[in-house]
């Protein structure tokens, strides 16, 4: 679907169904149809939580996603400007230096990759809003947005939540540290520690793989993804949560490595860093991690890819490094 078709369809009488597909970070992409009556819907939270009005929208997202679909969608139920740019990891490049844009939506590989540039920062500065989503925000990328005037917000969602469902304020005063749900949308903890989501426009609820803490005041934070748990010996080990240990300790920096595994006949699945560093010492990579970590939360293995593989929503996909793996045994 590209941006004419997008309106055409939006400003017809029906009550149009919109076509995506799932971002496949965890799986195979699925087909997904959105209805417009919750497009609306989902477009009002976000426009009443950040205070949108009299906007001009730029939109670095894909049309294929849920993410782009739904900037076009606050676009039309505010009746501004939107500009469409092809979907980039610098989306900035084509962009003038002394914009008017209000508000953007970015993955955090493309904030990354924004905060590296001067002149893109600049850019950067002159949006009154900045959502962040599609992806988990590291520790270190977060504190990089605590001294702009702007305000950063991360979102949580899925494709089959018509994107967020809740948001968190990242920098400035009151900034959150949990998302907090929209109105209307429910949010259990089950036995396994995995959030159910519950909304208005499905009478079933959704079930996840993400691991949450949860308060009684509906906040939550994201722990990591249960299907991504490495079970190594009988322990049972969050890569995402080792990998944020690794990085708050200085001992790599976020977006060049990631913990994944490999069937090991002992162990069940041994542990595996993938790194992105041509010369990283493998020697004093295991001493630093021995300093920090007990045995069991030492990678067994040690391996180097060109680049790590990310799906379109700036997601690791860490099924695919698990596929590159396999090919190396």
């Amino acid at each position: 679907m590209n941006f004419k078709q997008f309106f055409e369809q939006w400003n017809s009488e029906e009550n149009t169904l919109f076509k995506i597909q799932s971002s496949g970070s965890t799986g195979t992409p699925k087909e997904i149809v959105l209805e417009k009556k919750w497009m609306i819907w989902s477009a009002k939270q976000t426009i009443q939580t950040l205070e949108l009005k009299n906007e001009k929208i730029l939109c670095c997202l894909s049309l294929q996603s849920v993410g782009g679909l739904m900037m076009l969608a606050r676009a039309a139920y505010l009746h501004c400007e939107i500009m469409v740019l092809e979907p980039s990891i610098q989306p900035f490049k084509l962009l003038k230096p002394k914009h008017d844009f209000t508000f953007v939506s970015l993955t955090p590989l493309q904030l990354h990759n924004i905060l590296d540039d001067k002149d893109e920062v600049e850019k950067l500065t002159l949006f009154k809003n900045v959502l962040i989503g599609g992806a988990s925000l590291s520790l270190e990328l977060e504190e990089r947005l605590q001294d702009f005037k702007n305000t950063f917000w991360h979102s949580y969602g899925m494709s089959e939540t018509y994107s967020h469902i809740a948001l968190r304020k990242i920098n400035g005063e009151n900034k959150q540290s949990r998302f907090y749900p929209f109105k209307d949308v429910g949010i259990f903890k089950e036995e396994d520690g995995s959030l159910t989501i519950g909304v208005p426009f499905y009478k079933h609820l959704l079930h996840t793989n993400d691991l949450i803490e949860h308060r009684e005041d509906n906040s939550f934070l994201i722990l990591g993804r249960k299907d991504f748990i490495i079970n190594s010996g009988g322990l049972k080990i969050n890569p995402e949560e080792l990998e944020q240990k690794i990085t708050r300790l200085g001992i790599l920096v976020e977006n060049t490595f990631v913990i994944s595994s490999m069937p090991d006949k002992l162990l069940g699945q041994k542990l595996v860093l993938v790194h992105t560093i041509p010369k990283l010492e493998r020697n004093w990579l295991l001493e630093e991690l021995r300093i920090s970590f007990k045995p069991a939360f030492i990678p067994k293995e040690i391996v180097y890819f060109n680049q790590l593989p990310y799906t379109q929503s700036g997601k690791i996909s860490r099924n695919e490094i698990k596929e590159l793996l396999s090919l190396q045994q």
